[in-house]
């Protein structure tokens, strides 16, 4: 993903290139370019709140891996991958506590496999969540998005960046423009 992006982004060089929840939004070759890199994350926070009916100051948003916790500047999990769809999760002590009694958002920026995912709502049970929701930006494999929706039910958020399925249903269409803007 970053040499594709990396090729596109040598091929229009000079130009602002607009992204949302960019995979890999940190780096050395990421600041030479001009990216402006923005982040779904409210418009994903915001449905899940209006949807579930859950209090925004209740719920904790926490990272299933590194990625996500740096992309977004959140607590999480650490991970171990194992092969292509299976992963160990680690928490911590102080993650548990942020979690026991309250609703959480798994948040990340894609889903693919939906190992990551479908792990993290396990531990977050394990941890004392009272409800578990996932959000990410971009459903990019059916796969993984069947595999997450089979874990989370009705509790799987997706925005319309891959508006190819019936699970995209946040619209960030203003977001969007109001970055190009």
């Amino acid at each position: 993903e970053p040499n594709m992006a990396r090729t596109i982004a040598d091929m229009v060089r000079g130009y602002k290139m607009h992204t949302v929840d960019l995979h890999f939004a940190y780096g050395k070759w990421y600041d030479f370019y001009n990216f402006n890199n923005v982040s779904a994350a409210p418009e994903i926070i915001n449905y899940v709140c209006e949807k579930k009916n859950v209090d925004p100051e209740d719920l904790r948003i926490m990272g299933p891996d590194l990625g996500s916790q740096t992309r977004f500047n959140i607590d999480g999990m650490s991970k171990k991958r194992i092969n292509s769809h299976d992963i160990e999760q680690e928490t911590s002590e102080e993650l548990a506590d942020k979690i026991n009694g309250h609703p959480v958002l798994v948040l990340d920026d894609l889903i693919e496999t939906g190992g990551t995912m479908c792990g993290a709502r396990k531990k977050c049970f394990d941890m004392g969540a009272i409800a578990v929701y996932a959000g990410a930006t971009s459903g990019v494999l059916m796969q993984g998005i069947h595999r997450v929706r089979n874990h989370y039910k009705k509790d799987l958020f997706l925005t319309n960046t891959v508006n190819r399925h019936q699970y995209s249903k946040i619209d960030i269409t203003p977001l969007v423009y109001k970055t190009i803007a």
